[in-house]
């Protein structure tokens, strides 16, 4: 395990933060890193750490999520007596832990333990967006196609996987073995011919849920082909 260079600490309105790092691992896409840290959303990774794209690399240090302290007497205790934080490719991260101070009958100030505060997931619409052109990444794709043939066009099992994007940008991810990620994907439902591009997130093996997948989707890109919300189905994916 590496140590952490130092206290990272940033205040604002009585508060004291404490990032948490996370070192990215061998062949880790920034899906990968969202599921191995309570699946923190990915547009907070983006953010956290300033990245204009997915593309991440192995030994790469990057925040994923923070330790706040709301009470000024508190954090000015915690600021001198704050253990060293660690950090590992399998560190679980808590979003936001507060500290809260009860008083007793005689009115004295005692500390309690940290309370874990979760926030839940925001949940999508029920209805993608269509542009009728293949969604936010079309362009994308016939710049990495341009002066190139198709490599792939082929017939696999696909499935499902939930995420919040996608339901009001038409931005549309996919995952996918033996495909670099960030690179963009052509899926077309075979039963109706409506094509769908999709950004690659990160790999299937390794994932026991993805046996016997050869892609999964995200649910935003599966509604705008109009597929069914079924367990397994076809589609034909080029690039």
């Amino acid at each position: 395990m590496n140590k952490l260079p130092g206290r990272h600490l940033s205040t604002f309105q009585n508060c004291i933060t404490y990032p948490v790092y996370y070192v990215v691992g061998e062949k880790e896409g920034l899906y990968r890193v969202s599921v191995n840290n309570n699946k923190v959303l990915m547009a907070n990774l983006r953010k956290w750490n300033n990245l204009s794209s997915d593309a991440i690399s192995a030994g790469q240090k990057l925040i994923v999520g923070y330790l706040v302290s709301t009470d000024p007497n508190l954090a000015t205790v915690n600021r001198a007596a704050a253990p060293e934080v660690r950090e590992t490719t399998t560190t679980t991260v808590v979003p936001e832990v507060k500290n809260e101070v009860v008083k007793r009958e005689e009115e004295k100030p005692v500390q309690k333990q940290p309370v874990v505060e979760k926030k839940p997931d925001p949940k999508p619409t029920t209805v993608a967006v269509n542009d009728g052109n293949g969604g936010y990444f079309k362009s994308d794709y016939d710049a990495q196609m341009r002066g190139q043939s198709i490599k792939k066009d082929e017939m696999v099992t696909a499935g499902i996987f939930k995420t919040a994007s996608g339901w009001q940008d038409a931005k549309y991810y996919a995952l996918i073995d033996g495909v670099e990620p960030g690179t963009i994907i052509r899926i077309v439902n075979p039963n109706n011919s409506k094509a769908i591009y999709a950004k690659v997130l990160d790999k299937m093996t390794g994932i026991r849920q993805n046996q016997g997948y050869n892609v999964r989707i995200s649910n935003a890109a599966a509604t705008a082909l109009e597929i069914a919300d079924s367990e397994k189905f076809f589609v034909r994916v080029n690039y």
